[in-house]
């Protein structure tokens, strides 16, 4: 959590002690990560309202999410704009809600694309080509001999497993 005054942070928890008191806006390392984040911070000011605002910084190995909400704080009886500022990482969450995803719309023991999931990629692509002139869709339809016997046999590996 960081409370800016007039452009300042004069305060940050312990958990933001990198942050300076005397740093401004600019100086935030979080801030080095793109201007929309600092817009954000001008837009909750402009407003007088709170604002969330999210975004994902992305590495060679991992993608990190964070959410940080600014809140103006009351600003009678003072001569320069104040807000609070809190910051939260939400990677676990994010990863968890693409697992769920994945699980939902992927068969189990294949990894493909479960029947729910083609229907939804049918309706989206149905819908495009009603919408775009010109274009149209087909579906090929494949019927795989025996694919029982092949569901069945990595269902037996899997139960091996466990």
């Amino acid at each position: 959590m960081i409370l800016i005054d007039s452009n300042l942070v004069n305060q940050a928890d312990p958990g933001s002690a990198a942050l300076a008191k005397s740093m401004t806006l600019d100086d935030i390392p979080v801030l080095e990560f793109g201007e929309p984040l600092l817009s954000e911070f001008h837009r909750a000011l402009r407003l007088q309202r709170p604002v969330q605002y999210e975004w994902q910084i992305e590495s060679i190995d991992s993608t990190k999410t964070y959410s940080c909400n600014i809140t103006p704080l009351d600003q009678s009886g003072v001569a320069k704009p104040r807000i609070l500022c809190t910051l939260t990482d939400k990677t676990t969450e994010k990863r968890a809600q693409a697992n769920l995803l994945h699980h939902a719309l992927h068969d189990h023991l294949t990894g493909l694309p479960n029947r729910s999931h083609f229907l939804n990629r049918l309706e989206d692509e149905v819908a495009r080509c009603k919408n775009e002139e010109g274009r149209s869709c087909a579906v090929l339809m494949l019927n795989v001999d025996r694919f029982q016997l092949i569901n069945e046999a990595l269902a037996i590996l899997l139960a091996m497993h466990f």
